[in-house]
C-alpha cells in the first residue's frame, strides 16, 4: 500500500455540512452588522460574560435563533427582553423611511420616566435575493430613529429610517425582513431597558 496516497474523506458536500457552512457565513455577516450599531453593541457588552467576547455572544445567540435559508425565526438584537410589546405596526416605504406605531406602553410595564427620559427604535433590515451562494445574497440596513419623549399613557409613534450597512445594496430581493427593538435611554443617552424584538416585512 502506498503510504503517501490519501485515504477517503468527507468532501463536505452533504446537506448538513453545506447548511452549517452557509449558516455560519450568514450569521457572521449578521453579527458584524449588529456589532456595528453602537447602542446594541453597548447593551451586549453589559451582560455578564467574558470581556471582549461581545461579538461571539451575538454570533452564538443568532446561530440558534434565525436560519439563513428563509429567514425563519427572529434576529436576536439584544441578549434579553426588558419589556413586552403588543400590536406593533412597522411601515417602511421604498424611500427607506417609515414609522413604528404601537399602543400606549402602560404604567405597569416597569419603566421609570423619572430616569428613562426618551425612547428610540433601533434594528436592522435583511434583504435576501434568489441567488444562493452569491456574494450579494444578503444585504443589511440599520434602522435608526430620532429619540422621542417617553410617555407611558399615549400612542407611541416613532419615525424610522433605514440606511445601508453593507457596501452593496440589493435591489432585486425576494425576502425583506425588518427587526426592531425599542430602547429607553437616560438624559446622557445611555440605554436602560429594551423591548422584545418586533418583526415586519
Amino acid at each position: 500500500m502506498d503510504a503517501s496516497k490519501p485515504g477517503k474523506f468527507n468532501t463536505g458536500k452533504d446537506p448538513v455540512t453545506l447548511f452549517k457552512k452557509s449558516q455560519g457565513k450568514f450569521i457572521g455577516k449578521l453579527s458584524s452588522v449588529i456589532y456595528k450599531i453602537e447602542i446594541l453593541k453597548k447593551i451586549w457588552s453589559l451582560i455578564d460574560a467574558p470581556k471582549g467576547y461581545t461579538y461571539q455572544q451575538i454570533w452564538a445567540r443568532n446561530y440558534r435563533s434565525i436560519k439563513n435559508t428563509d429567514l425563519s425565526g427572529i434576529v436576536t438584537l439584544v441578549p434579553s427582553v426588558g419589556f413586552k410589546i403588543i400590536n406593533s405596526t412597522i411601515e417602511l416605504g421604498e424611500n427607506d423611511k417609515g414609522k413604528l406605531t404601537l399602543p400606549p406602553l402602560g404604567v405597569k410595564i416597569g419603566l421609570n420616566p423619572a430616569i428613562e427620559k426618551k425612547i428610540i427604535a433601533t434594528g436592522i433590515v435583511i434583504l435576501k435575493n434568489d441567488n444562493p451562494g452569491s456574494t450579494y445574497e444578503f444585504g443589511f440596513m440599520a434602522i435608526n430613529s430620532t429619540p422621542v419623549d417617553l410617555d407611558l399613557t399615549s400612542l407611541v409613534e416613532i419615525n424610522i429610517e433605514a440606511k445601508p450597512l453593507t457596501k452593496w445594496y440589493i435591489l432585486d430581493f425576494s425576502i425583506k425582513k425588518i427587526y426592531i427593538t425599542l430602547i429607553t435611554i437616560d438624559e446622557s443617552g445611555s440605554p436602560i431597558h429594551n423591548s422584545e424584538v418586533m418583526s415586519g416585512e
